[in-house]
Formats: C-alpha cells, structure tokens, sequence
C-alpha cells in the first residue's frame, strides 16, 4: 500500500497519506490527504470535498487546545472531526477543489469550477478513492456547509462506490445562495449586519446586492 507518515494526536497514532493525486476524467489532478489507523488495512472511507483547503481541516490535529473564546481559533472543523472518524475505524478522505488549495484546473467565483461540473468531479474523486488498497470499496461522505452541499452534488451523480451522505448542514440552490438577481453578492454577512443596526423604516445600501 501507499506510504504514509505518522502524527500524534493526543496521545493517539494517525497514519496521513499526504497530497495524493486524484485524476479527473479531463486530466486535471486534484490533491487529497488520507487519515487512518496505524494498521496498514483496507478500510471503509468517508470524503470530504471543499475549496477551502485540506491543510486547514486538519489544524484540530496539532493545535494545542485553546481557550473559549480564542483569539487564534474557535475550533471549527468543517470537513469532519478527523481523529473521532480514524477512532471508528474509517479512512477520511479530505480534498481540494479543482483550482484550490493544491489542485489543478481553474475555479471562477463561487462554485465555479472553470466550466466543469463539481459533481462530476465528486463522482471521479469517490471512485479513485474506492479503488485505492487502503479503502475496502465502501464510500460515505461527511462534512457541512461547502462540505455538505458537495455531499448533495455528488449524490445527484450516483457514482456506484458512494453508499451514504450526511449532510448536518449547506445549501443546494447556490445560484439563489450566491447569486442575488443575476449579480454575485460578496458580502452576505455583513448585509445581515447591517440590516440588523439599522432602525425600522429604513434600509441599509449595503443589503442590495447589487
């Protein structure tokens, strides 16, 4: 099988196969990290798919705990909580986007992947994954937000090696999401914010979208 490193993570053994390559129907690669038990053996693997960047959802795993509220970090773990899934027995499969992180290919604006469907990567990135010695064939996927509207894209693709999702939280409309009358609206949030300060009868020019 695949060579892999070892990190301690409170006192518990994690293998980590590091930037592996997972190629798309179109040649274009995309970069995943794999996380499992110690013992080198085929195991059932839970994916999980964003543009945020695999480095990012493994912080938890070497971050010495911090208090709450921290001013470094709160935590948060978007992809899955990756020694609690390695503790079940299962491979977690955490990957970048094509045109994130260190993938290839393009990604344009918001689940924009240069033309190219991100289910129809989903579905490429589950079946290398199913077929690798490390993985017994069995596929779920895991995650919220981004991660949990990749769940629903993928789904929608039925690739044959995915046997579940579990979407806790996302969205499947992103064009209603994102795309307020046509125009990509940046600033969600801080349009709530403002929308929230401002007294009644008055509207805010940061909540148009436009």
């Amino acid at each position: 099988m695949n060579e892999y490193q070892t990190i301690d993570s409170g006192g518990e053994k994690i293998a980590v196969r590091k930037n592996l390559r997972v190629p798309m129907r179109d040649g274009v690669e995309l970069a995943a990290d794999a996380y499992q038990g110690v013992d080198d053996k085929p195991r059932p693997a839970l994916v999980a798919l964003s543009p945020y960047g695999k480095e990012l959802q493994a912080l938890a795993l070497t971050t010495p705990p911090q208090r709450r509220p921290s001013p470094m970090w709160d935590g948060c773990i978007e992809a899955g909580d990756i020694a609690r899934i390695v503790k079940e027995d299962y491979v977690h499969v955490i990957g970048d986007l094509r045109g994130s992180g260190h993938s290839g290919g393009e990604h344009i604006g918001n689940y924009n992947a240069g033309g190219v469907s991100l289910g129809q990567d989903a579905y490429d990135f589950i079946e290398w994954v199913a077929e690798q010695p490390w993985c017994d064939g069995n596929v779920g996927m895991v995650g919220i937000s981004y991660f949990g509207s990749m769940q629903v894209l993928a789904a929608a693709e039925r690739p044959p090696s995915l046997k579940a999702i579990f979407v806790s939280g996302g969205h499947y409309d992103f064009y209603e999401t994102t795309y307020h009358g046509g125009i990509m609206w940046f600033m969600p949030r801080a349009a709530r914010e403002a929308a929230a300060a401002t007294p009644a009868g008055r509207s805010p020019t940061a909540s148009s979208p436009a």
